[in-house]
């Protein structure tokens, strides 16, 4: 901490300096307790990482960004940093994101739950451990919420099916799952349509 933060280009060492100051992230590192100096830090490593890195540094600094931990609580910019962080694919960070859609602080699409489903899932499918749990709950919430359409009574379940898997392949899993979930168990004879 003795060489001006600007002198420094390499991140792993700007990570190692912002875990020795924060209290809650990288164990194992001597700890000198201060949240505006760790936020300096991580957001440093942020910096350097801009076109790559694994997205553990942009969760962090979204959690401290939620939390106003050194730093004042920013809302926006704790999702945009959850957002950069699910983007690389970091597990937790998908599950934030979730959160933040599940918990209707994102206002960007019509339907937070679908957003949050899906981001959930990505999390689920990186294994991390609460998503499939969140995963399911979305899942309760949407089903508690879904219209049968009365028209889909006159189509055939095969058809149905069909439809139900071509909106998962489109990513429109809002009209997929309502689909889905008015089709008979029995009837769902294809694998991608159950999986979702």
């Amino acid at each position: 901490t003795n060489i001006s933060m600007n002198a420094i280009s390499d991140s792993y060492v700007t990570w190692c300096v912002g875990c020795c100051y924060s209290p809650d992230f990288g164990e194992g590192y001597p700890k000198k307790k201060d949240y505006e100096k760790a936020y300096e830090w991580f957001k440093q490593t942020a910096e350097l990482e801009q076109k790559s890195g694994d997205g553990i540094v942009q969760c962090i600094l979204g959690d401290m960004e939620m939390n106003g931990q050194g730093c004042a609580t920013n809302i926006d910019n704790a999702v945009a940093w959850y957002r950069i962080s699910a983007e690389r694919k970091y597990d937790q960070g998908c599950y934030e994101l979730g959160k933040c859609y599940e918990d209707n602080i994102v206002a960007d699409t019509n339907d937070n739950l679908v957003a949050a489903t899906n981001w959930y899932f990505k999390a689920m499918e990186l294994k991390y451990e609460k998503a499939k749990e969140a995963y399911e709950r979305v899942l309760r919430k949407l089903k508690e919420n879904a219209v049968p359409n009365a028209m889909d009574a006159k189509k055939e379940p095969a058809e149905l099916v069909k439809e139900a898997y071509n909106a998962f392949v489109a990513k429109d899993w809002k009209t997929g799952f309502d689909i889905a979930t008015n089709i008979s168990m029995n009837a769902m004879s294809d694998s991608y349509v159950t999986y979702y």
